[in-house]
């Protein structure tokens, strides 16, 4: 996937199958009939197809990234694997809000590549399909969340995981918290969290730590254990965006950020 501001070569164009791009204007239908908006402006409706790219997934598997842009606020990046051996597509593709991710561009300092990968969480040949995101509201909430979603025999792709890996502080922009994510179990995983000053003479800040785990295959990873450092870094242990304890934690990991404005 490419940034509005990549100045690297375009890579090789390439047909789009027809039940792909039905499947494409489908959702951008979908996205203009479900905004709780007036109706756009001209100029907007030709804006609702942006870019689309194809990354290989598998030796003869394809994931298709489609921006759709409903009205001007909202970019939206739908994934959608698709099997050419067999038409298989993903029937209900998921999004991702990407306009904060083009707004900022490789600029920002918080923004890492590539913004598309491939993981496996668990060690246990279960792959996930990782989506970074630049999350954005005015001075409150800056960060990166990495969404995992994970692929299913059926080519469906459900997110399991919404992980902030890196955030500004409120008020301290020299200061970052930042995140590990590693392996704890056979279904758990360890989120540690630290506060990083960048260029400040004081030492990083440790925050603690918290288990996540996932009820089984393909299920989203919810808070099992808090370990942290004090009674304050328990409510940024997961995020640092509004979401305060263990259920709206859950939430967060469960759905990412979902705030648009």
């Amino acid at each position: 996937m490419r940034l509005d501001d990549d100045r690297r070569a375009s890579g090789k164009t390439a047909e789009i199958p027809s039940a792909v791009l039905n499947k494409i204007r489908a959702l951008g239908a979908h996205a203009l009939r479900q905004i709780e908006a007036p109706d756009p402006y001209p100029g907007e409706c030709e804006d609702l197809y942006g870019k689309i790219f194809r990354i290989s997934a598998a030796p003869s598997l394809y994931l298709y990234a489609a921006e759709i842009s409903p009205v001007s606020p909202i970019k939206l990046l739908f994934l959608i694997l698709f099997d050419p051996a067999t038409g298989a597509l993903t029937t209900d593709p998921p999004k991702v809000d990407v306009k904060s991710t083009q707004m900022f561009g490789w600029k920002d300092p918080l923004l890492h590549q590539p913004l598309i990968s491939f993981a496996d969480l668990l060690h246990n040949r279960r792959r996930q399909i990782v989506v970074e995101q630049r999350v954005h509201n005015g001075t409150m909430y800056n960060a990166v969340v990495y969404n995992y979603f994970e692929i299913g025999s059926d080519l469906s792709l459900t997110r399991i995981l919404a992980f902030e890996q890196r955030a500004y502080a409120i008020g301290a922009r020299e200061e970052q918290i930042v995140r590990t994510l590693e392996r704890a179990g056979p279904n758990r995983l360890r989120l540690a969290s630290l506060m990083k000053p960048d260029g400040a003479p004081h030492p990083q800040q440790d925050l603690g730590y918290v288990i996540l785990e996932s009820p089984g295959p393909g299920l989203p990873f919810q808070v099992k254990e808090r370990h942290p450092k004090s009674k304050e870094s328990d409510t940024i242990l997961v995020t640092y965006s509004d979401a305060v304890g263990s259920s709206s934690d859950d939430t967060f990991l469960r759905e990412g950020y979902t705030f648009h404005y």
